[in-house]
């Protein structure tokens, strides 16, 4: 009994794997494969798509039903199944979509009809992208990548990992879409498939984005806002489908290279939707065709039905193709009810009264009718636009800000929490190839099999308990090696309510040996304690042992964190410890950039003073993007000299430079030793700050949005022996911005100052982030590039801004060679004044991401409007 209960749930899975339907090959007429079959069922509001090689399975009820067979440069095949108890196998053959010459007055000017055709599309972009204020729908989507050129160096080790040339890795999952606007995309993973050993579905976003919104992938769209600036249109032709007369219209970049389309587009007269397109564009290493089918889900809704990528990623030597394919079906729509469709409902009424296939009472029952409600004079200027017949570029930029006015006043508004967008069901990935050969709307091709095949035998080894325990323990297995080299145990479950971590260096720790003329050449071990639990809390437990061997004297120091509410970003720190720090703190070098000056050539731009301190800092959220943080510090700073004069290279006529800064009016008693107590309370607000919860933490997103923060620092005289006595207060705004397409704007500014300076010390003063070497190995925002290195204030104010406009093309970017790459092009300039620098400014302009690591700029600085000086800067981002 116990051995016929356990086979119930197999042979229910061997009845749905035989279940009715139809499958097939699909074919044009000279024999060959249509891949990526777009196969619809009006009725069901359900469907699939054919493989790479043209095969298909759909599985059907009872009964008669309809079903359409679309691919793009083909008629639309339609044929009625009557559907029994069994699957029936069929041939279906694709007849090449004839085009004929549309007949449409060309202007006098010589236009192309083309354009009259993308004005309306363009301009009926916003409704289109609002049509439907909600949705669901099943999404099948399935990924095949194939190496097939890997560099020799990498050979063996890829190989070692499961990566083999020309063998397929492919990755498929069926999901659930529910999508509310403006911008609410929900992901449930039913199940989930792959031949290597991760599971991802972030493609996913990417992959099922379609041309009414590629703009945020830097991708101009040919119905965007600035489609008539990047392409030239065409009129191909026109043909019919369903009923429907569809524009073909060729789309020319004006100028080749990336983020521009060229292709097809096809566009419904009359609705100016979008039918279908297939575009070829190119991304930085990246050749893409996307191929995008749209069809009949509602009356007069127009949705994805279908969508197929094919890449060409090449670069480092690796040459990758990858294909993807998206199958949406099962689909359920709500029609935005603040917009107004009476414009569909009037084209289907002039549609049905042209035919003779429907009796008038069916007909009647195919018009949605609107509820009467009163027409806003936006609306009465957008039809009237919309019926004018010869739109003018200034006609479809007025009737597109309209349009867009219209659905922004109707829009809700944006939620302020960001909801986690994929759920990966309990069982997604445990699903064996039963369950898949049961429920997957499209067939794998014979490679694909296969080496699903071979995935699933090692996974069956790889699941079993004794497997699981062994890696368990491999994991926190300690091995004396793991002195020398490094080692991170980890003690996680993926049941557990706790997850720990232990970190160690090892010795052979070169990331930790670094060289200043006042340590010498100094070694630090670093050690770590993770704990995370489901609750949002986190604690951190960290310290650096060090020595310095040319001053002979060991440092270390030590933090411990605890984050004790999540939700809240509430969290305690305890810091300590005793080290040599430079007079910059913050703005300093890096370490690889002293090292680097100072070793090749004799430039120790750091200063350093010794530190002993404690430090207790706490934090909290008051409200939505109102933070608090707040800090108390003893600390006894002790001067230092240089105790090495090692190089690397020995340039003549030049020695390392002493141990003191080099600071506009410093008072030589200010290196002098000294106690400081001091407090420091920062607010930081960012209006309307858009967040996300993951395991109950709480994750601020980047944003357009401004952020103010205010800065106190009190320096108190006498207590705990403290030496230094005053106050000092700043407040700035800094925010990002999209201006235009795919161009950013950055800027910042700061003031404040000294309003009580009886008493400091040089680890005291205000320094500006200053950069002036020639060649640097960080990239930052918000720099000077040409002042002194320790510029600083003592007394006094200051007022500091900065701002940079980064372009994706400029002047150098549209050049054909280099508009294919990731290069980027920047202006930027920033302003200083104080009471000892007057309006000083620097504006340059750089190069950026060339290589995908450095940046080159060319700088000038003035000081009250006199040509100071002139520098070239070199950046790499080593970060």
């Amino acid at each position: 009994m116990k051995t016929i209960l356990l086979l119930i749930p197999f042979l229910f899975l061997y009845i749905f794997s035989n279940a009715q339907g139809i499958r097939g090959m699909i074919t044009n007429t000279e024999g060959q494969p249509v891949p990526y079959t777009n196969i619809y069922v009006p009725v069901l509001k359900s469907g699939t798509t054919s493989n790479h090689e043209g095969q298909f399975e759909l599985k059907l009820p009872d009964g008669e039903w309809e079903v359409l067979f679309q691919y793009i440069g083909y008629k639309t095949y339609i044929q009625k199944f009557n559907v029994t108890n069994s699957s029936e196998d069929v041939k279906i053959i694709m007849q090449t979509q004839s085009v004929n010459i549309k007949e449409i007055k060309v202007l006098a000017s010589g236009e192309d009809p083309a354009y009259y055709v993308m004005r309306h599309a363009i301009a009926m972009a916003p409704y289109y992208t609002n049509q439907v204020s909600e949705y669901d729908c099943k999404l099948y989507l399935k990924g095949t990548g194939i190496i097939y050129k890997i560099p020799r160096l990498f050979k063996k080790r890829l190989e070692k990992e499961g990566v083999e040339k020309d063998k397929p890795f492919v990755l498929e999952s069926l999901n659930k879409i529910h999508f509310e606007l403006p911008d609410n995309l929900k992901q449930e993973v039913i199940a989930m498939h792959s031949t290597g050993d991760d599971n991802d579905s972030d493609a996913m976003e990417m992959i099922t984005t379609n041309l009414y919104n590629v703009s945020e992938y830097g991708v101009t769209s040919p119905v965007g806002r600035n489609a008539m600036k990047v392409y030239k249109f065409e009129l191909a032709g026109v043909f019919e489908d369903q009923g429907k007369l569809i524009n073909k219209i060729k789309v020319i970049p004006k100028n080749k290279g990336k983020g521009a389309f060229e292709g097809i587009i096809n566009i419904v007269e009359d609705y100016w939707n979008i039918h279908s397109a297939d575009l070829d564009f190119t991304m930085p290493m990246m050749d893409v065709t996307m191929r995008q089918l749209y069809g009949l889900v509602e009356n007069n809704t127009w949705m994805p039905t279908s969508f197929d990528f094919e890449m060409d990623m090449a670069a480092l030597g690796f040459g990758i193709k990858y294909n993807y394919v998206a199958s949406f079906s099962e689909y359920s729509v709500v029609l935005n009810k603040n917009l107004d469709h009476s414009f569909q409902n009037i084209l289907r009424e002039k549609e049905i009264e042209n035919t003779n296939i429907l009796d008038s009472l069916a007909q009647a029952e195919l018009i949605v009718k609107p509820e009467v409600k009163s027409i806003s004079k936006n609306q009465k200027k957008i039809e009237t636009l919309r019926k004018k017949k010869n739109l003018s570029n200034r006609d479809m930029y007025k009737l597109e800000r309209l349009m867009d006015k219209e659905i922004k006043r109707t829009l809700p508004p944006e939620p302020i929490e960001i909801i986690n967008p994929v759920k990966i069901g309990k069982n997604a990935i445990n699903n064996d190839s039963v369950y898949w050969a049961s429920f997957r709307p499209i067939p794998l091709t014979h490679i694909e099999t296969s080496t699903f095949s071979e995935k699933d035998s090692i996974s069956e080894v790889h699941n079993s308990p004794e497997y699981k325990d062994s890696i368990q323990n491999g994991m926190r297995k300690f091995k004396i090696t793991d002195l020398i080299l490094g080692r991170t145990y980890r003690y996680e479950k993926d049941s557990a309510r706790f997850n720990s971590r232990f970190s160690i260096s090892g010795i052979i720790n070169l990331s930790g040996l670094t060289f200043n003329t006042v340590d010498g050449f100094y070694y630090t071990l670093p050690f770590s304690y993770n704990l995370t639990d489901t609750l949002g809390r986190r604690f951190t437990a960290s310290t650096n042992i060090g020595y310095a061997f040319s001053r002979k004297t060991p440092s270390a120091d030590y933090s411990v964190y605890y984050l004790y509410n999540g939700k809240k970003r509430s969290w305690v720190n305890f810091r300590g410890g005793i080290k040599a720090v430079d007079f910059k703190r913050n703005s300093a070098l890096s370490s690889f950039e002293n090292d680097f000056y100072t070793l090749f050539f004799e430039d120790n731009f750091q200063k350093f003073y010794e530190n002993k301190f404690v430090n207790v800092l706490w934090g909290t959220e008051i409200s939505n993007g109102l933070n608090i943080r707040a800090g108390f510090q003893i600390a006894k700073r002790s001067p230092l000299k240089n105790h090495s004069d090692y190089k690397f290279i020995n340039a003549k006529n030049k020695d390392y430079t002493p141990n003191i800064p080099q600071i506009d009016h410093l008072v030589i008693g200010q290196l002098s030793e000294s106690k400081a107590t001091t407090a420091q309370l920062r607010l930081t607000y960012t209006p309307k700050q858009r967040y996300r919860i993951r395991n109950n933490i709480k994750y601020p997103t980047t944003g357009y949005k401004p952020t103010f923060v205010f800065y106190y620092e009190k320096g108190f005289k006498n207590i705990f022996g403290s030496d230094v006595n005053y106050d000092f207060v700043s407040a700035s705004i800094n925010q990002n911005l999209k201006i235009g397409f795919d161009n950013y704007l950055d800027y910042s500014v700061t003031a404040g100052g000294f309003i009580n300076d009886k008493k400091l010390f040089a680890p005291d003063f205000k320094y500006f982030n200053v950069n002036n070497q020639a060649v640097l190995f960080t990239q930052s925002a918000n720099r000077f590039y040409l002042l002194d290195y320790y510029k600083s204030i003592q007394s006094g104010y200051f007022l500091e801004a900065h701002t940079a406009i980064n372009f994706k093309k400029l002047i150098f970017m549209r050049l054909p060679l280099l508009n294919r790459t990731l290069m980027r092009e920047s202006l930027f300039g920033s302003y200083l004044t104080t009471d000892f620098k007057n309006h000083y400014f620097e504006i340059g302009y750089g190069l950026n991401n060339i290589f995908l690591i450095m940046d080159a700029a060319v700088v000038a600085g003035f000081e009250n409007g006199k040509h100071q000086s002139t520098g070239m800067k070199l950046s790499f981002n080593l970060n």
